[in-house]
């Protein structure tokens, strides 16, 4: 029983990153108007990755159990270029679509921006994973992710630059206490762009090279982008370059937000001029939940990553102490947009930082026996997390085709809340007189 529940896990891991393609049957029954239907699909985008993440709960300690001197498991060894190849396949389809002329006017500005956020916050999580594997055709197949969005020089500035510089003024993509997500922005994309050129020239000259060389990378990005352009326009028209911008500049958008949640006010200290602490847990923001940690390969363990970049996404773990964001990433990417709300919640929680305060839950001993049981019930419902996950994304399958896309985002969110309610409902029981039932 138990070698059949572990290939049940594994298979139905890999249901969130496929769920998208099977929806593409129950598309063309939508008959709702435009402002409706553009409304449904932000909501899919946005709603169902926290639905998932209420229902799905968190593991304590990691997708699995691996050390670095395990072998990785095959799903997790290959999960990365699968996925890769299936955003190449989504952005042909994007094109396809344009060219069939399926998708005009609002149509095509609501398709390249749901592909933008797919590919912000996923796929250039895919290209992050790959970017920093010692194989070189996984190097090349993160360059050609960020290629398609118009972003190549990530893979130069983020491990060269971001790595060596992070939570420090130094860093353009390390936000600064009190800084809006508005003025960041432009700090980080242009500040990027420049620290990779920066990069690059100062490996050419090490070479005996200048930077007109047809060994410099950024060179190399800029005409491959431009390829990329070129080649939408061939195939699909004025169109075709429309939608690839779009896509991009959603993509880029969503990508320096994520990068402004993970370090934001977060500060190495400056042991001599110009010379820091090396990073530790305290210099990256991380969360914990089930589902962000299977859809965006872990992702949120950021502190970690920064402590070795080379750890395989399955092996990160939670450290002792690290900075937790108050949410998972969808809810904190949307509370980043309103700076006033993002100031109130974080400001303090950085402040506690600074002052050396632990952000740490209470001690065991300090619990009561209703926080205890608490506990208990939750990780009662943790335990099958996963499970829930994997059979509302089979009914979303099953009900797209006969209910239409609409009808199973609708039914999907109703089990969600049931579940979530029955859960908490439960949780806040009174406990019965007698001892406390010891955990598992």
């Amino acid at each position: 029983m138990g070698a059949i529940a572990i290939f049940l896990r594994r298979a139905l891991m890999f249901l969130p990153f496929t769920a998208a393609l099977w929806f593409a049957n129950s598309l063309p029954t939508l008959t709702l108007s435009q402002t409706s239907r553009t409304l449904l699909y932000l909501a899919a985008a946005f709603v169902l990755p926290v639905t998932m993440d209420l229902i799905g709960g968190v593991v304590p300690n990691g997708i699995n159990a691996a050390s670095d001197i395990e072998r990785p498991l095959a799903e997790y060894a290959w999960a990365p270029r699968l996925l890769a190849a299936k955003f190449v396949f989504i952005q042909a389809l994007m094109l396809y679509c344009v060219w069939r002329r399926h998708a005009v006017g609002i149509d095509l500005a609501v398709l390249a921006l749901l592909v933008g956020l797919y590919y912000g916050t996923m796929g250039i999580a895919v290209a992050h994973e790959l970017m920093h594997r010692p194989s070189r055709f996984d190097r090349w197949l993160g360059d050609f992710l960020l290629i398609t969005v118009t972003y190549p020089h990530f893979s130069i500035e983020h491990p060269f630059g971001h790595h060596i510089n992070v939570a420090t003024p130094v860093d353009p993509a390390s936000a600064r206490l009190g800084e809006s997500l508005y003025a960041f922005l432009p700090r980080s994309i242009l500040g990027s762009l420049r620290s990779a050129w920066a990069i690059e020239v100062k490996r050419l000259k090490a070479r005996g090279r200048g930077w007109l060389s047809l060994q410099n990378r950024m060179l190399g990005y800029l005409v491959l982008v431009c390829a990329y352009y070129a080649g939408a326009y061939l195939i699909c028209g004025a169109p075709g370059m429309i939608a690839v911008a779009i896509q991009s500049a959603v993509a880029i958008f969503s990508l320096e937000t994520v990068n402004y949640m993970q370090h934001y006010g977060l500060q190495r200290k400056e042991i001599a001029p110009g010379r820091y602490e090396r990073p530790d847990v305290m210099h990256a923001w991380n969360w914990e939940t089930r589902f962000s940690g299977y859809y965006f390969l872990n992702l949120g363990r950021h502190s970690e990553h920064h402590r070795n970049a080379s750890r395989r996404y399955d092996t990160l773990r939670v450290l002792d102490g690290q900075p937790m964001l108050p949410g998972g990433l969808i809810p904190m990417y949307l509370t980043a947009m309103i700076p006033p709300l993002w100031f109130r919640i974080m400001n303090p929680k950085v402040e506690a930082i600074r002052a050396g305060r632990t952000l740490a839950a209470p001690a065991p001993g300090a619990q009561t026996a209703q926080d205890r049981r608490r506990v208990q019930v939750r990780g009662l419902f943790d335990r099958w997390g996963g499970y829930l996950i994997g059979l509302l994304v089979i009914a979303m399958i099953y009900t797209s085709g006969r209910l239409g896309f609409q009808g199973a985002v609708l039914l999907v969110l109703g089990v969600a809340i049931a579940t979530v309610l029955f859960r908490e409902t439960f949780v806040r029981l009174p406990i019965a007189a007698g001892p406390l039932t010891p955990s598992r």
